[in-house]
């Protein structure tokens, strides 16, 4: 949660070092390279099938995404626990 607007947020970080694939975009009157993700999520905008990228950041050596989290939202740390529990019960 945001602790400024009390809204639910997602964060995502992306390591530089694992970026695959980059691709140079205009911010303003500078020119960036950002990750393929990013550059994406910015051109699509909102779309009612992909979460919404609010804002990114850079720092030296990583990338972090600010997501709209879902009020409806799975998290995919949850349902592998989730499996695996239930694997060790058979």
């Amino acid at each position: 949660m945001s602790k400024l607007t009390r809204e639910n947020i997602a964060i995502k970080y992306i390591m530089k070092q694992r970026v695959p694939k980059w691709i140079e975009i205009d911010i303003g009157e500078d020119r960036k390279r950002v990750t393929l993700e990013i550059y994406l999520l910015r051109r699509i905008g909102r779309h009612e099938n992909i979460i919404a990228l609010r804002e990114w950041f850079e720092s030296s050596s990583e990338f972090i995404l600010i997501f709209d989290r879902p009020a409806n939202h799975k998290d995919l740390f949850g349902i592998f626990t989730m499996l695996n529990q239930a694997k060790l019960a058979l």
